[in-house]
């Protein structure tokens, strides 16, 4: 599509590889972040970053004028992080993401393409999770991306395509890196502990390619409307018992399994026929590829496991800690400065 893309929570962990893509690839970006965890993106042509906060609504309304598409992957991401602090989970990731929603199809954006989860689905005891199916959440993080769903489908129409995208576990190297996620955990446990600690081991968890979900989100913004309006997909690479995730890690990392109590009892297979069959959406790489990745940004110094930065929960809890009230972090005031665009 032509047009300005906004990418709102741009530098975060997926936004970062996402971005730099779209850039690639010729289009006019802008970023629309708070940059808590900080800014790995280089200034370049067609780029424009944004230091705001989805509790604005001027700034959002200013950051929305002129775009074409958006792209909102801004939220606190996981469920301990949204644990945190309840009321600015919901500030954030329903008021915030709601008034994206109603400014963009104010301002007469054509396309809002929504990061939902598949954590939307709960636990679930089919043998396999198809988007007809209703959505059972049961966490605060999966309920807020439940109902967004349902806030952003009630706004669609023909001049407002939307769709919502419920990806699975994100795994590969991004320059705004998360440790902690299954296969970051296992890849560093691996290189720093040679010990890989399974907490039962036959449960199932839906993974997928960083690349291959940036693939996605460059399919959705040149897809023929009727394809997505109003649609959500399933997107994931394939489904993997975690005690074969620990063991494509300990192939590659010489380690040694352990098995401790049975704790999270989350298991689900995401079926991705829907993707395939409207999109001819196949991902590409395989997982053992991001734990190469992962294993060599570590031994390059890319990536610091002592950095904060790479885990959610402990760098909100930060943030939150050293806020004002000790308890919400106050949003960014109307007017915050815009970087340079080049």
């Amino acid at each position: 599509m032509a047009g300005d893309i906004l990418i709102s929570g741009g530098a975060g962990f997926v936004g970062t590889i996402l971005t730099q893509r779209l850039l690639d690839a010729g289009h006019h970006v802008r970023v629309f972040d708070t940059f808590w965890f900080g800014d790995f993106l280089p200034d370049r042509e067609r780029l424009t970053k944004i230091r705001g906060d989805l509790r604005d609504k001027e700034a959002v309304a200013r950051a929305l004028d002129g775009v074409e598409s958006v792209i909102q992957l801004a939220c606190l991401s996981n469920d301990p992080t949204s644990d945190l602090d309840p009321d600015l989970t919901r500030a954030i990731n329903f008021d915030g993401c709601r008034d994206v929603i109603l400014e963009a199809k104010r301002q007469g954006v054509r396309r809002f393409i929504y990061a939902s989860s598949a954590s939307v689905y709960g636990v679930r005891d089919e043998p396999e999770i198809v988007e007809a199916m209703a959505l059972a959440p049961i966490t605060l993080y999966s309920r807020y991306k439940a109902e967004i769903e349902q806030e952003l489908f009630a706004q669609g129409d023909s001049r407002f395509t939307t769709v919502a995208v419920r990806n699975s576990t994100v795994c590969g190297y991004s320059p705004r890196m998360r440790l902690d996620l299954i296969l970051s955990i296992f890849v560093l446990a691996a290189m720093k502990k040679k010990v890989l600690t399974i907490e039962g081991g036959h449960q199932l968890r839906p993974l997928i390619h960083m690349q291959d979900l940036v693939d996605f989100y460059e399919l959705a913004l040149r897809a023929d409307a009727a394809a997505i309006h109003q649609q959500a997909f399933n997107v994931s690479s394939d489904n993997y018992k975690v005690l074969d995730v620990a063991r494509m890690v300990q192939e590659r990392i010489p380690c040694e399994l352990t098995f401790a109590g049975f704790a999270d009892p989350r298991s689900y297979r995401v079926n991705t026929d829907k993707v395939r069959s409207a999109l001819g959406y196949v991902p590409r790489r395989r997982i053992e590829t991001a734990i190469d990745e992962i294993r060599a940004a570590v031994e390059g110094g890319l990536v610091r496991d002592d950095d904060p930065r790479c885990y959610n929960i402990r760098h909100m809890k930060h943030l939150v800690d050293t806020a004002g009230d000790g308890s919400v972090i106050e949003p960014f005031a109307a007017g915050s400065p815009v970087n340079r665009r080049v």
